[in-house]
């Protein structure tokens, strides 16, 4: 009794408890240097954690001991190189990597279950990965693997259409905003400009655009479209007002005014030949028929009748034509262009 309340005092003083559990560490040392002493102790250490009390308080005893000792830096740093070492170690077996991976896998869905893990999960890999990410030789990397890991799954065709379906309905909720619409816009006009400064880009675009403008139903769409594309920007009166300014640009320029003179003055010249070969016409008739037989190598439906008898072609009453008139003996064919 007396020694046993002379070691309950001595144990309030700290410098008494440290040396006591030095003196105690050292004298297991030297025992367990004794085959006999540590089987002994094993076998003992067993049969006491068969009882769930035991293991509890061990657990717990372990866990207090490690969080004393943990509030050390250096005693941090040994043991993560501790285990940093051991894992290098046992990470060379294959069973243990797969058994390793299997483990953490279950733990992994075993956690992700709850919600506050997820979110917390998520925001610790963003912020290690906007760290990494500064580094010029890590996003690169990441790139190029990302790349080939993308390559080997599109191989597969099931891959390829679920990534499209998904491409797909992303954009279609993505492009329910209107800012996104005109930046995307933007975006692609921009990525256009920048191709088409490479003249294998343009004659590939021309090629393609002919190709495809051979076809009677793309070139009705295509005039569609462009109706409707009209008619919108048509409604905003900025556009409006900046289409009639260029109609007026366009009228008071030079080529455009000399144009209009030139199939002005084309039309007074036609219609002046054409009233003086109906006159000249009219007077040969006159004269041949007091000695003409009435005899025409010409059937009356194919004879073209009136002032035209020295057009090549048939006669066109629309705009935009081209007459072609039969030349004297010794001279060229002219046209004009009405």
């Amino acid at each position: 009794m007396k020694e046993q309340k002379r070691k309950q005092k001595a144990r309030t003083d700290d410098e008494y408890r440290a040396s006591e559990r030095t003196k105690e560490k050292k004298s297991k040392q030297r025992a367990r240097t004794d085959g006999e002493y540590r089987s002994k102790e094993r076998k003992s250490k067993q049969r006491a954690r068969t009882d769930d009390e035991y293991r509890t308080s061990e657990r717990t005893k372990e866990r207090k001991s490690k969080q004393r000792a943990r509030t050390d830096d250096e005693y941090r740093t040994s043991e993560r190189t501790k285990e940093k070492k051991s894992k290098q170690r046992a990470r060379t077996d294959d069973e243990y990597r797969t058994s390793e991976r299997t483990k953490e896998r279950k733990s992994k869905q075993r956690a992700r279950t709850d919600d506050e893990y997820r979110t917390s999960e998520r925001t610790k890999e963003k912020k290690s990965k906007q760290r990494a990410r500064t580094d010029d030789e890590y996003r690169t990397s990441e790139r190029t693997k990302e790349k080939k890991s993308k390559q080997r799954a599109r191989t597969d065709d099931d891959y390829r259409a679920c990534e499209r379906l998904k491409e797909v309905r992303v954009k279609q909720k993505v492009r329910l905003d209107d800012e996104y619409r005109a930046s995307e816009r933007i975006k692609e006009k921009e990525s256009k400009r920048r191709a088409r400064t490479d003249g294998e880009y343009r004659t590939k675009e021309r090629k393609s655009k002919q190709r495809a403008r051979a076809d009677d139903e793309y070139r009705t769409s295509e005039r569609t479209k462009e109706k409707k594309i009209k008619r919108k920007a048509r409604e905003n009166v900025d556009f409006k007002h900046n289409e009639a300014k260029m109609k007026q640009k366009v009228r008071t320029h030079e080529f455009y005014r000399n144009q209009e003179r030139v199939d002005q003055s084309a039309k007074e010249i036609i219609n002046t030949f054409i009233a003086s070969s109906s006159n000249q016409n009219e007077e040969q008739s006159d004269d041949e028929g007091q000695d003409s037989d009435t005899f025409s190598e010409i059937a009356d439906e194919d004879r073209v009748i009136g002032n035209a008898d020295t057009l090549i072609d048939p006669v066109c009453p629309q705009n935009d034509s081209i007459y072609t008139f039969a030349p004297g003996e010794g001279q060229r064919p002219f046209e004009f262009i009405l």
